[in-house]
């Protein structure tokens, strides 16, 4: 061998060697930068004011939706006397059955539906005794499924953070945290300044805001308050019930992100959904996990890498299919390749519910085959996921795992980041198989693709892009490809991304990947594309090849080997 052959071996080795150093997972003490609590039990309202209630109150879903009919309901409304007495005259035409307190020392466990914590006050004049109070009174009644309303300027504590009294003072972190991670402004609160009249027209949101939190009406808080600013305008109501965010009433909620290392500062307005109207659920709709991830977003790392890497799985074998139906015989190589009847299998379903009985055919499935030992996997409690051994003790040996489908954002939420997820990736590490369709091939990248919780048409979702599992690195995994036409979807997200490299498999489709290579198989096509010349380019082209069963692409050469 010459001198320039061995020289380009070693550059070759050493490229490879770098590659796989690179694409080697690790999610080892990544569990405590993401949330635990993905959802709260209860409901809470926040409004400047009663005609902010009436709107949410005059919404039919509020009656029906877990605090029963209104000649059932029963509130409890306590703080301080003159906002009492608005709340109890504004909600007087509901027919609701309404007492009223002074405040917290005066409160029963007495059953009730509802209660309502009006006050004037700024949260920053509320004594510290009764600020623990209120703390551990209202925390206990959302978790346990209540419903806690804050009414006046006291709603800016229902956040994690409450903006000062005034410029130059600290922001607190004493916020009652009933909305996970949130910093609420709300109108007539001290540190909004003056409110402009209504009636003249002016936006309340525009007035002078403290400078430490609104200036020229970009958020000046630091990322690493991992929080969302919400921006909440007169007589309107904001509602959080699990993890989703509506408004009520005239005006809207607006959403910022301040600016992190790599990703510029982000705001969106939400109002009020029009019954006359077929909009966009993003306009009336937020999803409070998914904006509190993008806020932690803004401390780590760059996601994507900004350096593409080759697509390898040094060990193990993986089996991405497309949903709609599964390949002629591929669950039956699935489990082949995963030790046959002596195989050890893992099924890990995708759904929003606690409870996968349902789901659990896949079982069934397996014993039919043969298979002796199997077993499903599923939690929505990331704690459980990360500490639970008697949980995790089937991955420990598990020569096999299938991921189901569904909304991928439900895995990413479930292991993303855990002990879990550690496990999962080394079964592939020791040999093992990792398969699964729908959600459960494109959760198999490290880029999470068409991961919004709110509808599934945006393959490119803020606050999920590093939430996949990441057997396959490098790739974005798009599913029901053709089916679905969402072809200009994956050259976007190529585009946008050109370091990624982009898989799109059709129904009734698979791709079986060993080392770098992908065997296609079943009835429709697959597409991969990768974008041209360098990373750093403001307009790449992308370069599209589709293949066909019984071909294999390669990753390293990017084409397709002679059949």
């Amino acid at each position: 061998m010459t001198y320039t052959k061995q020289l380009l071996l070693f550059f070759f080795l050493l490229t490879t060697i770098t590659e796989t150093a690179i694409a080697q997972p690790s999610v080892a003490d990544r569990f405590s930068e993401w949330p635990v609590d993905l959802a709260i039990q209860g409901t809470v309202v926040v409004t400047d004011s009663p005609k902010g209630l009436v709107a949410w109150l005059q919404k039919p879903k509020t009656i029906r939706s877990g605090i029963g009919g209104p000649g059932q309901q029963k509130w409890i409304v306590f703080g301080t006397k003159e906002p009492v007495d608005s709340v109890q005259q504004a909600v007087a035409p509901f027919e609701l059955n309404v007492e009223t307190r002074q405040g917290f020392e005066e409160l029963s466990d007495s059953p009730s539906d509802v209660w309502v914590w009006c006050d004037e006050r700024h949260p920053w004049q509320i004594p510290e005794d009764e600020l623990q109070r209120a703390r551990g009174m209202l925390r206990q009644r959302v978790d346990s499924g209540g419903t806690v309303c804050l009414v006046g300027a006291i709603a800016a504590i229902a956040g994690k953070f409450v903006a000062p009294a005034r410029s130059g003072k600290p922001i607190s972190p004493n916020g009652l945290n009933l909305i996970p991670d949130g910093f609420l402004l709300v109108p007539g609160d001290e540190s909004h300044g003056t409110d402009p009249n209504p009636s003249q027209g002016v936006d309340p949101l525009t007035s002078t805001r403290t400078a430490a939190v609104i200036e020229d009406g970009k958020a000046m808080i630091s990322p690493d308050l991992k929080s969302v600013i919400v921006e909440l305008s007169r007589n309107t109501a904001m509602v959080l019930r699990g993890r989703k965010l509506l408004v009520h009433g005239p005006g809207y909620a607006k959403l910022q992100l301040p600016a992190g290392d790599h990703l510029q500062s982000r705001s969106h307005v939400i109002r009020e959904r029009s019954s006359f109207e077929s909009a966009d659920p993003e306009s009336w709709m937020a999803d409070w996990t998914q904006w509190r991830r993008e806020a932690i977003d803004r401390t780590l790392e760059q996601f994507p890498p900004p350096d593409r890497i080759t697509p390898r799985i040094e060990n193990g074998t993986l089996v991405i299919v497309g949903g709609g139906g599964m390949p002629d015989g591929l669950m039956a190589r699935f489990v082949e390749i995963a030790g046959g009847k002596q195989a050890k299998l893992v099924y890990v379903p995708c759904l929003e519910e606690d409870d996968a009985t349902r789901d659990a055919g896949m079982l069934e499935v397996w014993r039919s085959m043969g298979v002796q030992q199997c077993s499903m996997l599923h939690t929505k409690n990331r704690v459980q996921a990360n500490e639970d051994d008697a949980f995790l003790e089937p991955l420990q040996s598990a020569t096999g795992i299938w991921f189901g489908g569904g909304r991928q954002w439900n895995l990413a939420d479930s292991y993303y980041g855990t002990k879990a997820h550690q496990l999962m990736l080394e079964v592939v590490n020791r040999g093992g198989i990792v398969g699964g369709s729908s959600a459960g091939a494109s959760i198999q990248g490290n880029y999470l693709a068409r991961a919004t919780p709110i509808e599934n048409f945006r393959i490119m979702a803020p606050g999920y892009e590093r939430g996949g599992l990441g057997f396959i690195r490098g790739v974005a995994i798009d599913q029901h490809f053709s089916q679905r036409g969402r072809q200009k979807d994956l050259r976007s997200l190529v585009q946008t991304y050109p370091q990624m490299l982009g898989i799109g498999i059709d129904e009734a489709t698979a791709i079986i990947v060993r080392k770098s290579t992908a065997e296609i198989v079943g009835k429709g096509r697959v597409f991969f594309y990768a974008a041209s010349g360098s990373n750093t380019e403001p307009d790449p082209k992308i370069d599209e090849q589709a293949g066909n069963a019984s071909q294999v692409f390669n990753f390293e050469t990017w084409s397709f080997e002679p059949t």
